[in-house]
Parts: C-alpha cells; structure tokens; sequence
C-alpha cells in the first residue's frame, strides 16, 4: 500500500447500531435524577450536584456518532504527540501540537501532504500554532500562532500551504477559539482570559481589517452572582458551525460555581445553560448530553479522574468511565473530548498502548460482532513494525 498507510477496515458508516449495544434509553434507566432546571435573570439554566451520581455508566460511541473510523496516520505525525490538537474537514485532518513541528496537514487516509507554515518570524511563520480552522470550502486554512507579547492576529493560507494574508485581531484571544466567515468578511472570536484594557473582550465579532462589530465585555467582578463571564466555560451559537455541536472546554477555579454558556448573536449575550456545582473542571457539550471532568493534578489520570455524564432530556445523569467502540474497545482517557472540535470526536494513540488495550479486554462481555471486529483491528495493528500514531474519529450525530 503506497507510503506504507492503509485505512483500517472499520468504516462502518451510517450501520453503527447494529453492533448489539444498549439503547440509549435503556441505558439511562439504569441512571438517577443528578440535575434540575433552575431560573436565573429570566434564563433556564440545568443545575447539576456532582455529588448526587449513584451509578456508573459507558456509552457506546454508536449510539451518538457515525462514521466511525480507525486511521493510521503517516510517520510525519510522530512528530507530535498523543497529546496533539486534531481538527478534522470533509477529506482533510490537521494536527498541530506546541513546537515539535509546524501544522500537519493529512488527506482523510492518514498520508501526510505538507506543512501549512513553519517555524520562524518571516511572513507567514509562526513560534507555534494556539488553534486552527480549515475552510475546505473556501480552500483555507486560518492559524492562530503564539503571540503573547506581540499584536494579536491570523495567520490565512491556501490548502496548498501558500500565506495569503495576516488578519488583526481586536484582542488577544489567549487559547481561545475562532471562526473565519471569507464570504461574509468577519471573525467572530472566543478568548479565555481578559488581561488588561487592550484585551477587554471576552467574546467579539470583527471584519477582516480588524474592526470591532461588536463586542461582549468581561465585567465577572460587576456581578454578584459568580456568572461573570469570567467563567465561560463553552460557547455555542446555531449560526456559526464551528460552534454549533461541540466544543472543547475553557475552565477557570476563580468561582466555586461553574458555567457553560450559549452565545445568542442576534441579542449579543452570553446565555448560561449548565452549571455544575464544583470548580476546576473541563466541560463539555454533546447534542444529547453534558460531560464534565475534573481537573486531574498528578496520579493515574484515566482511572482516578471522576467524569460525570448528565442527560439534557431526562436530566439523568451518571458517573461516566467513557466510551465504548464498535469494536467493545473502553476509550476512558484523561480529557477525552478535548480534541473534539467541529461535531467531530477524535482521539490519538500510539499503536502499542491499542494493543495492550486490546489484550486486556475482557472478551467475554463483548458481543460475536464486536470479538470479531477487535481480533481485525488487533491483527491490523499487529503487522506493522513501528509504533505509529492511530486516530479515533467519528462524526457526532445531531
């Protein structure tokens, strides 16, 4: 197979469910009552008690995601980690991770196509990449670099890899996250962490040139009720994309109290909808369901990290030790849906740490589908002899 690269045969497509697993319902009958629906200044917030969880739940990744596939990617991402950033288009995966190498731009297969930029402070370079978007449509490709102590901005090029413009940004947006409209002419931009008069916004929208729109400030200290924006712990707007299904968490131990909050544009505020009652956590949002990690200081991280999993619908909830795959694989790694970004779940490993996953499995729990599909995936990744990184991705159901 050309470049040594093969698609694992796991594409299961839209037949996920048929893999034998729980339904959905059935598997939140077996979970209690963790939250309820509160108002606060006019607004319905889920109010959740991270101590009420009685029962321990997996969830099968079919039951709310499709097209499933295992990637083994060129040996070019070697040069990032486990720990990497993933974004993921219609026929394309980025990769990028702090300095170990510029942004990676693979084809769907996993076969490496070139840099997009490189290290350097020439036009068009950067220290390291903070975030990224790809605009397959428009054939782009917007960087965030590292620039803390320089004028904010973005760096845009072709799929090709070629720089086309720098685009000033009216704050620093930190770690923050972004989303390029080309056809519109504007950002609309997400920042973690409100440092000073120059950086006044938590969330704004510009033009291309760099000129405000409008802008949401960051006044936490103004309010009396620990819902300052401060705490922004997730953005959603139905009329963006990049934000519309899931987006990773932005967590702050400033307040005991902990919110994930809605971007409506058109009244131009920030919404509150979630709200656990703890702090230092990472919290994340599926179409279904709130998932929330605790920040994890030392120690095994994927078996003492507490996650709970708590139902938007039935306001249900769980202790959650992750997901199960087509294959009856448990995927239960510390930040689990970090990487997820634009409706897509994506996990990277390196192929040994599958296999010795694989080996302790316990096979009798599995169904004769899901045996079968994780001997094909132990075998596939037995023949290789290196130790190549491999991506987990599937494309949330809405």
């Amino acid at each position: 197979m050309k470049y040594g690269l093969y698609l694992l045969s796991l594409m299961l497509g839209g037949c996920l469910a048929s893999c034998g697993s729980a339904s959905e319902q059935a598997i939140e009958d077996t979970w209690t009552p963790i939250a309820y629906w509160e108002v606060i200044k006019g607004d319905s917030v889920m109010i959740c008690d991270a101590d009420k969880p009685e029962v321990e739940t997996t969830l099968p990744l079919e039951l709310i995601a499709e097209d499933y596939q295992v990637i083994k990617l060129d040996k070019e991402a070697e040069k990032h980690s486990i720990y990497s950033k993933v974004i993921i288009a219609e026929n394309y995966i980025g990769l990028y991770s702090y300095n170990s190498a510029p942004f990676s731009l693979f084809k769907k297969d996993g076969a490496f196509m070139r840099y997009i930029g490189s290290f350097g402070e020439e036009k068009g370079q950067y220290d390291y990449v903070v975030n990224a978007q790809i605009d397959e449509a428009n054939n782009r490709i917007h960087i965030l670099p590292h620039n803390l102590n320089k004028e904010p901005f973005l760096l845009t090029y072709d799929l090709g890899g070629n720089f086309l413009q720098k685009i000033p940004l009216v704050c620093k947006l930190g770690a923050g996250s972004f989303n390029v409209d080309v056809n519109k002419g504007k950002v609309l931009a997400i920042g973690t962490e409100v440092r000073s008069q120059s950086d006044r916004y938590r969330v704004w929208e510009q033009d291309i040139e760099g000129n405000l729109i409008y802008g949401i400030y960051d006044d936490n200290e103004k309010n009396d009720d620990g819902m300052g924006n401060t705490n922004v712990s997730l953005f959603h707007t139905d009329a963006i994309e990049t934000f519309a299904d899931v987006s990773p968490s932005i967590y702050s131990n400033r307040k005991e109290k902990e919110y994930l909050y809605h971007l409506n544009q058109e009244e131009r505020r920030l919404v509150p909808k979630f709200q656990l009652k703890t702090k230092e956590t990472h919290n994340y949002e599926l179409p279904s369901y709130y998932i929330v990690e605790a920040t994890k200081h030392g120690g095994n991280a994927e078996t003492q990290t507490p996650r709970i999993i708590v139902s938007k619908k039935t306001l249900k909830g769980a202790r959650f030790n992750g997901f199960i795959t087509p294959e009856g694989l448990l995927l239960n790694h510390y930040t689990l849906l970090a990487k997820t970004r634009n409706g897509y779940f994506s996990l990277l490993e390196k192929e040994s740490r599958i296999l010795e996953r694989i080996q302790k499995t316990d096979k009798s729990k599995l169904t004769k589908e899901q045996r079968k599909k994780l001997e094909q995936l132990y075998q596939q990744l037995n023949s290789g002899k290196n130790d190549d990184t491999i991506l987990f991705m599937a494309k949330f159901k809405k």
